[in-house]
């Protein structure tokens, strides 16, 4: 959870899994509990392999980086950000104008 604490949150879709898991360690059920984190494991490693496709697909010069274009690019695609600059700066960590 140290690596992906979101998955904690209630809104989660894999909040379910971990609640299982929790409840199994509780009653004693470690191999229950074990197979409720693999489908943790399972879904976060599906998650990070589409995450990283698209990112790819969008990095148009392979740069491993997305400018303000490819950025806003993804951004349309995914249907959630009509004004990328504004949403740019909140998700580029280091701030020199990419996301990586």
């Amino acid at each position: 959870l140290s690596e992906h604490p979101s998955v904690d949150r209630d809104t989660h879709p894999l909040n379910h899994r971990i609640m299982h898991c929790r409840q199994s360690l509780e009653a004693g059920r470690p191999i229950e509990a074990e197979m409720h984190l693999g489908h943790v494991i399972a879904a976060l490693k599906a998650d990070r392999e589409q995450i990283d496709a698209a990112f790819a697909r969008f990095d148009l010069n392979g740069s491993g980086e997305l400018d303000t274009a490819e950025f806003g690019n993804l951004c349309a695609y995914l249907g959630f950000c009509t004004f990328p600059e504004t949403v740019l700066h909140l998700v580029d960590d280091d701030k020199d104008g990419f996301v990586s």
